[in-house]
């Protein structure tokens, strides 16, 4: 299975704070179609498999590791509950899937 590299620039920005959604402005500087503007939102179900019903999110930075699949690193709440593993560690890395456009990135 070859995986398509990404091989273009994008500029990318976002409000820290997130609560019940997640949105990320991007400028993407490929050839086709040139100097895009897409704006990204994702609702923020995160918190969900571990009953916080309104996990907030600080977003310090991303990667696009594959065209429009994003890795998150982030703080959350899930700090203050019993989202630990055994090492009392919380996961706050997520990844953005926007493939499907605007308005309908998915969070896992």
């Amino acid at each position: 299975m070859t995986r398509k590299a990404n091989n273009h620039s994008k500029i990318i920005w976002w409000l820290y704070k997130h609560e019940q959604e997640i949105t990320f402005n991007f400028f993407d500087l490929k050839e086709d179609p040139k100097g895009k503007m897409q704006v990204v939102k994702a609702l923020n179900t995160l918190g969900n498999e571990y009953g916080i019903n309104n996990m907030q999110v600080g977003i310090g930075g991303l990667w696009e590791t594959l065209p429009d699949r994003y890795m998150l690193i982030t703080s959350s709440s899930k700090s203050d509950h019993k989202a630990k593993n055994k090492k009392g560690v919380v996961n706050n890395n997520f990844i953005l899937d926007a493939t499907a456009g605007n308005d309908k990135g998915t969070l896992r």
